[in-house]
């Protein structure tokens, strides 16, 4: 980490320790990623269902227990328990993930969770930083340019306070010639599309001869009760109701 942040490194640094540590924590991403199975996982594999005692036993690791610790901080009227029920896509993953973490001396683990923060806020801190996830992902990605510094900064903007940002995009297209009308004919139309594909999945599900009547049944409740959004919703274009969301 010291290397990344530091340049140059004090002369009390050890860089032959910070070599090694680095090699560990790659060392590490190495197993994790070639423990999973994605890529070349059979379809039964993407559904595997089963509860958190099951998971917590086949992975070594105490989900329930953790899964809660998390949510502590988010006011939830609900705890998880041992007997709900999870999907686990990378089932083969998560039963090696375990073994890796316990195998793994726990200053690698720090030093992993230090660099994949670092490596969060790179594209807003120092320049050099900038730089070094800059040549990362135009190597890895192909990225040619950074993108400059007010789009990175609406991007955030916008990733945090998506519905403030799209309000303000929209009363600057209402003030357009027409803009108004443009705004609600839009949103007809795109709304229109979406009930028309939800009739045609829905008349699919009635006319297939694969399907039996119970299975029919319940594919019809859950493609009627499926919601959609098209444009932005009208509790948008309340300032009362947009304040409580943010």
């Amino acid at each position: 980490m010291a290397a990344l942040f530091l340049d140059p490194l004090p002369e009390s640094a050890d860089k032959k320790l910070l070599e090694t540590a680095l090699e560990e924590v790659f060392t590490l991403e190495q197993r994790l990623v070639l423990s999973s199975s994605e890529g070349d996982r059979p379809p039964e594999a993407l559904y595997s269902k089963m509860t958190l005692a099951e998971l917590s036993s086949s992975s070594n690791l105490n989900w329930t227990s953790f899964l809660n610790e998390y949510i502590e901080d988010f006011d939830l009227p609900y705890s998880f328990s041992d007997e709900d029920e999870v999907i686990v896509e990378d089932r083969p993953y998560y039963q090696s993930l375990g073994g890796i973490i316990t195998a793994t001396p726990t200053h690698v683990l720090y030093n992993y969770l230090g660099l994949k923060v670092a490596w969060s806020v790179s594209g807003w801190s120092s320049r050099r930083l900038q730089d070094i996830d800059h040549a990362y992902h135009q190597a890895v990605l192909g990225v040619q340019q950074v993108p400059p510094l007010w789009s990175r900064c609406l991007q955030r903007l916008n990733s945090l306070l998506g519905y403030a940002t799209t309000r303000l995009y929209l009363d600057n297209l209402k003030k357009e010639v027409g803009g108004e009308k443009v705004v609600s004919d839009t949103k007809a139309k795109a709304e229109q599309v979406v009930v028309n594909l939800k009739a045609a999945l829905q008349e699919m599900i009635t006319t297939s001869e694969w399907l039996d009547e119970e299975t029919k049944a319940r594919a019809l409740e859950k493609a009627q009760a499926t919601a959609y959004y098209v444009s932005h919703p009208l509790w948008l274009e309340d300032d009362e109701v947009l304040d409580e969301r943010h």
